[in-house]
This record gives structure tokens, sequence and C-alpha cells, in this order.
């Protein structure tokens, strides 16, 4: 055996690696093609770190994925509410990104900070019932009307029991 097969050998088995892990990529393109939504294992709540008044919390908004095929672009509205439907955060609007987007999935790459400073009032502390409505609206290919593809409702605040 040559130097020369022993450096191909070597190489071989590096490109076997590589196709490896490939494999292990693809498999979890594969599992974030097959279905919309996946659990969480992780625990909801972190129980050692509580909200206090003035702190913000950040929400990040990266991609709306298995769209209707007659959306054609897409635009997030984001509103906060309290639990008697009161506006308590003025509304922010975004745009998908036409340039990263697919038809299948619309890309915000959209982030925010829910602050005392943001809320209407202004109050020194937030609401502990204050939800975020959370809509995504498009012009519908087929009619050329504006509607509303889906909605989310996400809570800021949980009870340390879940609720």
């Amino acid at each position: 055996m040559t130097d020369d097969d022993e450096l191909i050998s070597d190489d071989e088995e590096a490109v076997q690696e590589e196709d490896d892990d490939d494999e292990v990529v693809g498999d979890i393109v594969k599992e974030l093609k097959e279905v919309p939504f996946m659990e969480s294992k992780r625990n909801v709540i972190n129980k050692t770190v509580l909200y206090k008044p003035g702190d913000g919390i950040d929400i990040y908004i990266d991609q709306a994925r298995y769209l209707p095929d007659s959306v054609t672009f897409s635009r997030l509205l984001i509103r906060g509410l309290n639990k008697t439907q009161n506006k308590v955060m003025n509304a922010l609007k975004c745009f998908s990104d036409i340039d990263t987007s697919t038809r299948m999935a619309h890309d915000y790459n959209f982030r925010f900070e829910v602050r005392n400073e943001n809320m209407v009032g202004k109050k020194p502390s937030l609401d502990p019932t204050t939800f975020l409505e959370i809509m995504i609206e498009t012009i519908d290919r087929t009619d050329m009307n504006e509607k509303i593809v889906g909605f989310a409702y996400f809570p800021l605040f949980l009870a340390l029991d879940g609720e």
C-alpha cells in the first residue's frame, strides 16, 4: 500500500462521515416539511426568572409555513389586548420578505419589544392578562380581495402552574 492509497482511504472516510451528517440534516428537513407544528420538549415555564415591573418581553416571528395556495404576499398584524379585549398596545405591522419567501413559507424575521413605553396609557407595569393577537393577512390570488389567512392568540403571562 502506498502513501497515495492511504490518502485516498482517509478521504473516502471523510466523505462517508459527511454523508452521515447529510442524512441527519435530511431527516430533520424531511420532518420539517411533513409537519407544520413541532412539539417542544422543553419546559414551557422557567420558574426561576419572574417578570418584574419595568422588564420587557422580546417577541420574534421568523416565518409562516404551509400557507394556502391562494396567498400572494402576506402581512402580519400584531395587537396587544387584555382579558376584556381593550387595546393595551398599539398595533404593529410587518410584510413578508419577497426576496426570501416561497409559496409555502413566508419569511418575516420580525422582532419587537413589549415594554411599558410601547403600551397605551404608559402604565408602570404590564397588565397580567395581556395577550397578543397575531393575524396573517393576504391579497387572495383568486379574487384579489384582502383576506385573513389565520390568527393566533399568545398570552404574555402564565401562572406558575401553567394555567
